[in-house]
């Protein structure tokens, strides 16, 4: 399934425009982070309520603060990986408030506002059972040529 947030809405939830209202009530876990400091800068009421940290904590933070202390979460490079090509979402593991680990896929879209680079992030709790079904979409979604899966039977399972 391919995933795409506009960087309008993540600027002006950000600035303080006539959207920040609804995208901080929104019940779906997104922040905006500075692309640069990854500073989390604005959060919404979902992302408050999944990982339970409150919106004063969230903005204290960065985000790759979420991930588990046992790993190095390389959120750089999950951004310029998504940066211009929205498509499946990319799997790893984030931190609730409580210590609990819990299996994310992110999604997100990049622009410039006031000079500075920004980064609208959304995650999407995917449960551990559906982390490889993940890895296995990002994988298939970021190869530029068509690939046919075919089972023992020489039938297509995937194209």
């Amino acid at each position: 399934m391919k995933a795409s947030m506009p960087v309008d809405a993540a600027l002006m939830a950000e600035s303080g425009g006539p959207h920040a209202a609804l995208f901080a009530a929104s019940p779906h876990p997104m922040w905006v982070c500075d692309g640069d400091t990854l500073a989390i800068v604005a959060v919404s009421e979902g992302a408050v309520r999944q990982y339970g940290y409150s919106r004063e904590e969230f903005l204290r933070m960065t985000m790759d603060a979420l991930g588990p202390l046992e790993e190095v979460l390389d959120v750089r490079r999950i951004l310029a990986a998504m940066d211009g090509r929205p498509g499946a979402p990319i799997p790893c593991r984030h931190r609730t408030k409580d210590g609990a680990t819990i299996s994310v896929g992110l999604v997100a879209s990049q622009g410039r506002f006031s000079g500075k680079r920004l980064a609208l992030v959304m995650a999407t709790d995917t449960g551990e059972d559906q982390r490889p079904e993940l890895l296995y979409r990002s994988v298939l979604d970021s190869i530029p040529l068509s690939v046919l899966l075919i089972d023992r039977s020489l039938r297509v399972v995937e194209a």
